[in-house]
Parts: structure tokens; C-alpha cells; sequence
């Protein structure tokens, strides 16, 4: 679920490791 997680945010932020790092790792651990 993962990759697909991930593909849904950066189409939502286009520079989500600059801009939103936590709450990817935040989606990381919960999934």
C-alpha cells in the first residue's frame, strides 16, 4: 500500500519531501 500511498501524496504535493516530510512518514508508519 506503500507505493500507492505515496503516489496519491505527490499528486496532492509536488515536492512533499521539501514541503511535507512528516506527514509521509507519518502515512509510512501508520500503513
Amino acid at each position: 500500500h506503500w507505493d500507492r500511498m505515496r503516489r496519491i501524496i505527490t499528486r496532492w504535493l509536488p515536492v512533499p519531501s521539501v514541503c511535507h516530510p512528516y506527514p509521509l512518514r507519518r502515512m509510512g508508519v501508520v500503513t
